[in-house]
């Protein structure tokens, strides 16, 4: 339940990994709170703190649509973020869409690791 008007949503991933259909309700509508959660506009409204973060186009592999992020890490975490306005007092309902690549992971533990928070 919110405390604040304002809250972000940040993930943090490392390894290979693809995510898709990101959403944020309030208080079980069907308006999402989060802008370009399918990333069919590329990376608006999204912050990116890593190059090896990007779209890619293939509906094969797109939970829904055509788009969806890519993100590929050895070393770090990578992250990506969005700030959203919600209602005090009002429950939400996060989901998205995430797979992680095991074959196409180039780490030598095969680490994977998803952090998803809200601030």
């Amino acid at each position: 339940m919110p405390t604040s008007s304002s809250m972000t949503i940040r993930f943090e991933f490392q390894g290979h990994w693809y995510i898709d259909d990101v959403n944020i309700v309030q208080n079980s509508t069907d308006i999402s709170l989060i802008i370009n959660g399918d990333f069919e506009s590329n990376l608006t409204n999204w912050i990116v703190n890593s190059s090896e973060i990007y779209v890619d186009r293939n509906p094969n592999l797109a939970h829904t649509g055509s788009a969806y992020l890519v993100g590929r890490s050895q070393d770090q975490l990578n992250s990506i973020e969005q700030t959203f306005h919600v209602q005090f007092d009002q429950w939400i309902e996060i989901s998205f869409w995430w797979k992680y690549d095991a074959e196409s992971n180039q780490t030598n533990d095969n680490l994977c690791q998803a952090i998803g928070q809200l601030i």
